[in-house]
């Protein structure tokens, strides 16, 4: 379960490694932000987090400019808002709703049976399964 987990975290913690690289490449932070300046036009420091939109036309034009010219305005306008949108928090927002959906399953489907039916001892009676016997009470064979 943790690295089903691990793997549905992957876009967020690429998203953040994509601008972590960027933060480095461009020598850091020019100016403060708003949260230390105090200019309220300034977006602060969440600014330098990446879009979709940037990450997809800085990478592949050439598939973002064929999603523009194949897909329907209509259509357009819910992808367009949803590439406005910042990488990382999309990628959370993305392991949030799969770990949501996993939480349901898992207490719907509950936890299933320990010990197959097959190995388990029946009530009140002295075969013991597998997994009771100890030293003592060995399974002894009565072929030769």
């Amino acid at each position: 379960m943790r690295i089903f987990m691990f793997i549905v975290l992957l876009p967020a913690i690429a998203a953040l490694g994509h601008d972590i690289y960027l933060f480095v490449i461009n020598d850091g932070i020019e100016t403060r932000p708003s949260l230390m300046t105090g200019d309220p036009d300034d977006k602060g420091i969440f600014s330098y987090f990446a879009s979709l939109g940037f990450i997809w036309t800085q990478y592949h034009p050439e598939s973002y400019k064929w999603v523009v010219q194949a897909v329907d305005q209509d259509v357009w306008g819910k992808i367009n808002f949803l590439l406005a949108q910042k990488a990382v928090v999309v990628g959370l927002i993305f392991a949030g709703i799969i770990s949501v959906i996993t939480f349901v399953i898992k207490s719907f489907a509950g936890n299933g049976e320990k010990t197959p039916k097959h190995m388990r001892g029946k009530k009140g009676s002295k075969d013991l399964s597998f997994e009771s016997r100890n030293k003592k009470n060995t399974f002894k064979y009565k072929r030769k």
